[in-house]
């Protein structure tokens, strides 16, 4: 009984890491496509207009939400393995 309680806590906290996983790979994958869509645009003037376009508002902000969620999903690694040696320990 007490080993089915573990396996549902288990279960329950790989659910609340697995849903951050992947609501970062979202905002990546969203910010990559709407970086490109509007502060590079694949054109002759969207090239000349890059420098202008990089240092707008708006693509800073989407830069930003890319490195960001470049950062934690790189992280997220880390934390799955550090979760998951815990859990080891506390088994073992």
């Amino acid at each position: 009984m007490i080993m089915t309680g573990h396996v549902f806590s288990l279960i329950k906290e790989s659910v609340i890491l697995g849903k951050s996983y992947i609501i970062w790979i979202c905002v990546h994958y969203a910010a990559s496509n709407l970086y490109i869509y509007y502060c590079s645009p694949k054109t002759p003037m969207g090239f000349l207009m890059s420098p202008f376009y990089a240092i707008s508002p708006h693509c800073k902000v989407i830069y930003w939400f890319f490195d960001t969620s470049r950062l934690s999903i790189t992280n997220m690694w880390q934390v799955f393995v550090l979760w998951g040696i815990s859990k080891c320990n506390n088994i073992l």
